[in-house]
C-alpha cells in the first residue's frame, strides 16, 4: 500500500471509532499496514493537520469530535513547509517541552511538524526515509540525540536543509547545514563547583550522571576544574565515582549508584556536585538510604532544572538553570527559516545559579 492508500484505510477506521478513542501506537500501525515507520508518521501528521486526530506527545493519537473533521484539507494546502523533529522514544519533561514548543512554533508559522521518535538501536534510516517522503522540507531539529556517527552527520548535511542539534557536534565547521544550540556547559560546571567551595566546603564529591564521552560532560568537567584551580584547591582531592553512565541508561539510577559509591568510599564528603536535576533526585534517595540528611550532612548542587524539579524536591535544589525549551526551539526555528542571518553555527545559551535550601554554608 502507498501512503495515500494507508491514509484512506486508516481514515475509514477512524470515522467508525468513538470520539476520544486512542489509536494503536505508530509502530503497531506501521506493522499492521505493512509500511515503514516514516510513512505512518507522515500519515498521522496529515490526519492531525486535517482535524481527524489529535496527537499528544508521549501519550498517543486520539479521534477528534466529528464537527472538527474536514473531508478536504484546506489547512494542508496552506502549509508553507515541513519541519521534522527527532527525539528519543522515552518520556522526559525536557524533551516533551521542546516538542510541545516546536508544535506551537510550527502552528504559528503555518508549518507542518513531523514527529519522529527514535529507539536506542535506531540507525537513523527512519529519518532519511521520512525525509524522502517530504515534499516541502525546510529543516530538521534533533531535540536530544547522542548516537551520531560521522557518516550520519555527513548524510544529514547533504540533505541540503538546516539541521539544528540541541546538543553538540564535533568539528561542526566542516559542515554546511549543521547547527548547534546548547547551554554553556563550561559556565555551568564552574558555577556549580564555585558555589560549593564558596559555601565553605572542602570535602567535595562529584556525581557525573551523564555520558562521559559527550562535549557537554567534558565541558562541564573543564568548568569544575577551573573553579577548583581558581579557589587554590587540588582536583585530586575531589571524590569521584568509578561507575559511569551507560548509553541510554537512567541518569537517576546512575546518580543513585554513584552517590552510594562516593559516600561509602569517602564518608568525609560534605557536598556533592551533581550533573543534572534528575540525577540529584537519585542522589537524594541514596543519601536517605545511607541515613544522611541534605543539607545538614551533605549539600547538593546540580544543574539545568528547567523543569519544576528543583522547586519541588525536599529540600529545594540549588541549581544552575539555562534557557527554557521555548527559547531553544524559537532559536532553532529562526535558524531553519532564516539560516542566512545566523552568524555562527554554534549558539551558546548562558546559564545562572539559583541558591536554594540544598546548599548549606559551613
Amino acid at each position: 500500500m502507498n501512503r495515500h492508500q494507508v491514509k484512506q484505510a486508516l481514515l475509514d477506521r477512524i470515522v467508525a471509532l468513538e470520539v476520544g478513542a486512542k489509536l494503536p501506537p505508530e509502530r503497531m500501525l506501521a506493522e499492521e499496514f505493512g509500511v515503514c515507520r516514516s510513512t505512518m508518521t507522515r500519515v498521522l501528521a496529515d490526519l492531525a493537520v486535517e482535524g481527524y486526530v489529535s496527537r499528544k506527545i508521549g501519550v498517543g493519537s486520539f479521534v477528534l469530535p466529528r464537527n472538527q473533521m474536514m473531508k478536504s484539507s484546506p489547512a494542508s494546502r496552506r502549509v508553507r513547509g515541513e519541519v521534522i523533529i527527532v527525539y528519543p522514544d522515552f518520556f522526559s519533561f525536557d524533551i516533551w517541552s521542546k516538542v510541545h514548543c516546536a508544535e506551537i512554533a510550527a502552528m504559528r508559522s503555518n508549518r507542518l511538524l513531523l514527529n519522529l521518535k527514535m529507539q536506542p538501536d535506531s540507525d537513523y534510516e527512519l529519518l532519511f526515509e521520512l525525509v524522502r517522503e517530504c515534499r516541502k522540507l525546510e529543516g530538521i531539529i534533533l531535540a536530544s540525540c547522542t548516537s551520531f556517527t560521522p557518516n550520519v552527520i555527513r548524510r544529514l548535511d547533504e540533505i541540503g536543509v538546516p539541521v539544528v542539534v540541541a546538543g553538540e557536534i564535533e568539528d561542526i565547521d566542516s559542515y554546511r547545514n549543521i547547527f548547534c544550540i546548547r547551554r554553556n556547559h563550561v559556565q555551568s560546571g564552574f558555577l556549580k563547583m564555585d558555589a560549593v567551595i564558596a559555601a565553605g566546603h572542602r570535602h567535595i564529591g562529584i556525581i557525573p550522571n551523564e555520558l562521559p564521552t559527550t562535549i557537554a560532560s567534558r565541558s562541564c568537567l573543564r568548568g569544575m576544574k577551573d573553579a577548583v584551580r581558581r579557589r587554590k584547591m587540588r582536583w585530586s582531592d575531589i571524590a569521584k565515582p568509578v561507575k559511569i553512565m551507560e548509553n541510554w541508561g537512567s541518569s537517576m539510577k546512575c546518580a543513585y549508584d554513584q552517590t552510594l559509591e562516593v559516600m561509602r568510599n569517602h564518608p568525609e564528603v560534605t557536598a556533592l556536585v551533581v550533573d543534572t536535576a534528575s540525577g540529584a533526585a537519585g542522589a537524594l534517595r541514596a543519601l536517605a538510604d545511607l541515613k544522611l540528611r541534605c543539607p545538614e550532612d551533605v549539600s547538593i548542587v546540580t544543574a539545568f532544572s528547567d523543569t519544576v524539579q528543583a522547586e519541588f524536591t525536599c529540600p529545594r535544589l540549588t541549581a544552575v538553570s539555562g534557557s527554557t525549551a521555548e527559547v531553544m526551539i524559537d532559536a532553532a526555528m529562526k535558524i531553519i527559516f532564516t539560516p542566512g542571518e545566523i552568524g555562527s553555527r554554534v549558539m551558546l545559551l548562558d546559564v545562572e545559579l539559583t541558591e536554594r535550601e540544598s546548599l548549606r554554608r559551613l
